[in-house]
């Protein structure tokens, strides 16, 4: 695939109108930052799973309003409760990797089979 370059996709007698090249690019790197953001949230969330399972007995979890035995505390694996994603963030999170990928879609469908030829397309298009 040809190097892409983002300023090809500039109206130069307008620099306020974006053509659909430019905007599928913003989508995209939309989209490729909630992935991301999907992507730290399993590695948060397996890093938990993971220690459970090694050893629940030396898991504690700080910051709530529950004590555990000091051989819990003390032993290994401790959740900082305050860091921990509540189902709203999770949830959040979720729904913003739909909409960056509804949203790169949609822009992916305006773009010219030229301009598709040198990009790369979102997941689930075509």
């Amino acid at each position: 695939m040809p190097a892409v370059d983002p300023n090809q996709y500039f109206d130069t007698k307008d620099l306020t109108k974006i053509d659909p090249g430019h905007k599928y690019l913003d989508a995209k790197a939309k989209l490729d930052s909630a992935e991301k953001a999907v992507t730290n949230l399993v590695s948060c969330l397996d890093q938990v799973v993971n220690a459970l399972r090694k050893d629940p007995w030396s898991f504690s979890v700080s910051n709530v309003k529950v004590s555990f035995p000091t051989e819990a505390v003390m032993g290994g694996y401790s959740l900082n409760g305050d860091e921990w994603p509540s189902a709203q963030q999770i949830a959040e999170t979720l729904a913003a990797l739909h909409q960056a990928r509804k949203e790169a879609t949609s822009a992916w469908a305006s773009l010219s089979p030229a301009d598709r030829s040198n990009l790369p397309p979102p997941p689930g298009a075509d």
